[in-house]
């Protein structure tokens, strides 16, 4: 299969993984927050008096909204980074 597997040293992912630390980073902040959000107002309780789990569609209101407030710019700069797009002008 030809692959040849390569192992990032560690503290260096944002060298050489500029796509996980440049999008999947802040993506993955915004989703927390948007979660944080929804526990503040979300108090219920299962009958064992376990916090309730977010539904399936609270889950896509958080990728929604994480992914709406991911700004362009920030997307450009990671491919840009990652020698994906060339350096705008």
């Amino acid at each position: 299969m030809k692959v040849h597997q390569v192992f990032i040293p560690k503290g260096l992912t944002g060298k050489y993984q500029l796509l996980d630390a440049g999008v999947d980073a802040p993506f993955k902040a915004l989703m927390k927050k948007a979660y944080h959000e929804w526990r503040k107002v979300r108090t219920d309780a299962t009958s064992k008096r376990y916090l309730n789990k977010p539904s399936r569609q609270d889950f896509i209101n958080f990728v929604s909204e994480a992914w709406s407030q991911n700004t362009p710019e920030t997307i450009e700069n990671a491919l840009v980074g990652a020698q994906i797009l060339p350096e705008p002008t």
